[in-house]
């Protein structure tokens, strides 16, 4: 399944606008700091390609927040920290008055979990907004974890073919930056739905998108 300039600048402003104005307005809320969110990229990669195409960016342990959506479209959505970063913005989240970490401990993960959870929701909920049906979402898990173990198990007790949705993205806040990347997996079913849903939206809400 390739993408259009079409369907992949669709998907991007779709996700920018996704991002950058929900997700952020609630990460600053939360921690009570401007926070800005920027979509770097999105990309569409067959899921057998996923492990290839992130090595460079994931390269050793990093920290994974995992969510299930179910509903008209289903599938896998994943919120990726190098551990070097996961560490990073653990520790511009946490209050002035905590020491800061140099591992990822219980307390770390829980926020890490808390970030995730809120970034997955956000734009899986303008997705269900979009589609105009409701989407339904696991309890988020946390891991550390290699990548190849992680695409196993993605792929595992799977009988269709299955893409990755990449996004590219970095957090900005206390004159730091953190990279993170957001994945979603899903069959070349849901995945078809989710492409002509963005493609009628970004022909409506983005009519200079070409």
């Amino acid at each position: 399944m390739l993408l259009t300039n079409q369907q992949n600048n669709g998907l991007t402003e779709f996700t920018k606008m996704a991002l950058s104005r929900r997700t952020a307005a609630s990460l600053s809320e939360l921690i009570g700091c401007p926070v800005v969110v920027q979509v770097s990229g999105v990309s569409l990669y067959p899921l057998s390609r996923l492990a290839t195409e992130l090595a460079e960016s994931l390269p050793s342990q990093m920290a994974t927040v995992h969510q299930l959506f179910t509903g008209s479209i289903s599938g896998d959505s994943l919120f990726l920290l190098d551990y070097y970063y996961a560490l990073m913005l653990t520790n511009l989240l946490q209050t002035d008055s905590l020491p800061k970490s140099d591992r990822l401990d219980a307390s770390a993960c829980d926020i890490l979990t808390e970030v995730g959870n809120l970034v997955l929701n956000a734009y899986l909920g303008m997705l269900s907004k979009m589609l105009q049906r409701p989407l339904s979402f696991s309890v988020p898990s946390f891991e550390l974890e290699l990548l190849s173990p992680l695409m196993d198990s993605l792929i595992v007790e799977k009988n269709e073919f299955r893409y990755a949705l990449v996004v590219n993205t970095t957090f900005q806040l206390h004159n730091n930056s953190v990279n993170a990347h957001l994945s979603f997996v899903s069959g070349v079913v849901s995945l078809s739905c989710l492409i002509k849903a963005i493609e009628t939206w970004a022909s409506i809400a983005v009519p200079t998108v070409v």
